[in-house]
């Protein structure tokens, strides 16, 4: 199913995994650090989305179809990179925008559900 080299890189990803979800497991258990709960789960999240790329790579539809197979035409390509190249940034910039608009709009109540 692998090859020697991303077997290694596997067995990292699901290391750093398994750290980072006893990590998860500890602050939601003793109710520290609550502001790292959503990057920890980023991370896991991220890194399973990586193992499985790795674990899938080089192909598309495995074993029949490898990335370099299914990839378009140079021509689609490069009208699709200067499509949405400049739209892009754009994108991300007014997402940026709008989440420092509306970043501090919520009210936090007094009570929570920890105080019920």
């Amino acid at each position: 199913w692998t090859s020697i080299p991303s077997m290694y890189y596997l067995g990292m990803i699901a290391l750093l995994i398994g750290i980072f979800s006893l990590l998860l497991a500890y602050y939601v258990f003793k109710k520290i650090h609550p502001e790292r709960l959503y990057q920890l789960c980023l991370a896991i999240f991220a890194l399973g989305f990586v193992g499985m790329l790795i674990g899938t790579y080089p192909y598309m539809i495995p074993p029949y179809l490898t990335l370099f197979e299914a990839a378009s035409p140079d021509s689609t390509l490069a009208f699709m990179l200067w499509g949405v190249g400049p739209i892009l940034p754009i994108i991300l910039g007014y997402n940026y925008y709008l989440h420092k608009i509306f970043s501090g709009t919520t009210n936090v109540r007094e009570e929570s559900y920890e105080d019920a």
